[in-house]
């Protein structure tokens, strides 16, 4: 049976308005076991609180070996760049 990918397209403003809502997306694609494409080409702007939430589903999926794509924006390279995160979201 082959596994089909779940895609998930982040906001253009990552807040902690909307940080819990994020969290269970991306919970609940971790849950499938099927790989997961993270589309962040359109991110403008991430506070603190959604990079956590990013981070910890990064490790959290290399822990289960569930394989993630990103596509990110600069805003969200440089982000990740500056505050040194960005080797967590690479293979």
């Amino acid at each position: 049976m082959e596994s089909l990918q779940t895609t998930i397209t982040l906001a253009e403003r990552l807040e902690m308005s909307a940080v819990t809502a994020l969290h269970q997306r991306l919970v609940e694609a971790l849950r499938a076991r099927a790989p997961v494409a993270i589309d962040g080409s359109q991110v403008t702007a991430i506070d603190s609180a959604s990079a956590q939430v990013l981070l910890a589903f990064a490790l959290s999926a290399r822990e289960a070996r569930v394989d993630v794509s990103w596509t990110r924006s600069d805003a969200l390279d440089a982000f990740f760049n500056r505050t040194a995160l960005a080797a967590a979201f690479t293979a």
